[in-house]
């Protein structure tokens, strides 16, 4: 194709598909725990993860009430 064909190619006519990368890990989407009010993680598989945060801000609440609970519940 040449520089002229494609500037004047409207978009329409374009075959484009979006696909969102694979993601191998732990997804978690909107947790309401305790301290968590709709939070989102996404935590990598074969990775050291390290939660931290202030003292009540829902660490335990994140790892052990919905992390830690839903695997126990699978």
């Amino acid at each position: 194709m040449s520089d002229s064909t494609l500037s004047t190619t409207p978009i329409s006519n374009l075959n484009l598909e979006y696909r969102a990368p694979e993601f191998d890990g732990i997804r978690v989407r909107g947790a309401r725990e305790h301290n968590l009010k709709g939070v989102d993680v996404d935590i990598p598989r074969d990775k050291i993860t390290v939660i931290t945060g202030l003292s009540g801000s829902g660490k335990s609440s994140l790892a052990f009430d919905t992390i830690y609970a839903e695997g126990q519940r699978r």
